[in-house]
């Protein structure tokens, strides 16, 4: 409670200590606004699907066990400092400023498919403004972050870990690990290939070497907590018929990291496990009421990719995609959709407002939201073109593998 309150004192009056408690708890839910609205919904239903035992069967609990071991060794990893570690060895490396921007935008864009979208975001682009201004290159900032921005979020579709939303779509679907790399190679070969094009036309400038300092890497930990991550993505796979491995590898994953670093169940989202299972409590409500089941399946039905795309544009990627996929089989174009739709609009995905929110302060000409927005939708017209090319031409002939 000390740590929620902040300002906290043995000295406040009981005015003062309700005055600070609202104060910040009005903040966090700002902050998990999606969350918030979210739970509220999925009460609301409550009263017209009164709870029983059915309600057990809307959790994919599979999804959210292991999303929550993925979450945790993200954590472990972050604290190592690996990430930034790594960069700096590589970045001592670089000599202009093509190859730098080329490699700023796509180490980060590389790591999302394993650290999912957001969390490689938080971890790179404070890093990405610290690094720019010790090279005396902010001027290219701005454009890195947009770019990395446009990387990151472009992971679900080839990763079935790359985002949550993935990783509930790979469980309630059954699809196997390669089906996003099978079939949405054109939104890749799109996304990214214009991605690469924009780092490409960056001016070749001589930099100077950057020290960034010395740091070892912390081996063993590293070592124990990637095998932790493999056994999760094994548990992932259902690499074990005879039983649902996670229900073994949550657990060991949990243990392991309360001996070896408590601060991860510090620093974990819960939020997002607590959204999850509010929009499966609402969806899940929501096919119970005959009427909104019929009228939600009938306009979802030939409509999977412009109503996912365009119902994330107003209320987030996350709702959109754990809302609508109760209501449609068609998963490929659904799926396309959802990879379409974290491209946008302010509120299409978390780390839109994230990237504007950490590069606000360094903003001295007040035009980055201008530029990043310009760029999220020109990326969204090219991916929706591409996705609608998909569905009508692509889409007989999905693989399964």
């Amino acid at each position: 409670m000390a740590s929620f309150l902040g300002e906290y004192s043995s000295q406040m009056t009981v005015k003062e200590f309700f005055n600070v408690f609202f104060k910040r708890l009005g903040l966090m839910m700002k902050k998990n606004i999606i969350v918030v609205f979210s739970v509220i919904a999925a009460v609301i239903t409550c009263f017209f699907v009164p709870p029983d035992a059915g309600y057990l069967d809307y959790i994919q609990y599979k999804t959210l066990f292991c999303l929550l071991a993925l979450m945790m060794l993200v954590e472990a990893f972050k604290n190592t400092k690996v990430f930034k570690i790594l960069s700096a060895a590589i970045l001592k490396r670089v000599s202009n400023m093509r190859s730098l921007v080329t490699l700023l935008v796509f180490l980060p864009t590389i790591l999302a498919m394993v650290m999912t979208n957001d969390v490689t975001i938080v971890t790179f682009v404070p890093f990405t403004i610290v690094l720019l201004q010790m090279a005396h290159q902010e001027k290219y900032l701005p454009k890195v972050l947009i770019l990395m921005t446009l990387g990151c979020n472009l992971s679900p579709v080839l990763s079935p870990i790359g985002t949550a939303q993935n990783l509930y779509f790979f469980d309630y679907y059954n699809l196997s690990p390669f089906w996003f790399a099978a079939n949405l190679w054109p939104l890749a070969l799109a996304g990214y290939g214009g991605i690469l094009v924009c780092c490409l036309l960056t001016k070749k400038e001589e930099i100077s070497p950057i020290d960034t300092g010395r740091r070892s890497l912390p081996k063993g930990k590293l070592a124990f907590y990637f095998t932790l991550f493999v056994l999760v993505v094994l548990a992932i796979f259902d690499f074990v018929d005879t039983i649902h491995l996670y229900y073994i590898v949550v657990p060991i994953v949990i243990v392991s990291l309360l001996l070896s670093d408590r601060l991860v169940f510090k620093k974990t989202k819960y939020s997002i496990i607590v959204m999850f299972v509010a929009f499966f409590i609402l969806a899940g409500n929501l096919s119970r009421i005959e009427a909104i089941d019929v009228f939600l399946t009938s306009i979802l039905t030939g409509n999977e990719f412009f109503l996912t795309v365009g119902l994330a544009q107003l209320a987030s990627n996350t709702t959109s995609a754990l809302l609508l996929s109760k209501f449609t089989t068609n998963h490929y174009a659904f799926i396309t959709g959802a990879c379409v739709s974290k491209f946008g609009s302010p509120v299409s995905t978390m780390s839109n407002f994230m990237v504007t929110k950490f590069y606000s302060k360094y903003d001295t000409e007040k035009n980055f939201s201008k530029k990043f927005y310009f760029a999220q939708f020109a990326f969204l017209a090219l991916l929706i073109a591409t996705g609608v090319v998909m569905i009508y031409f692509l889409q007989p002939y999905q693989i399964y593998i």
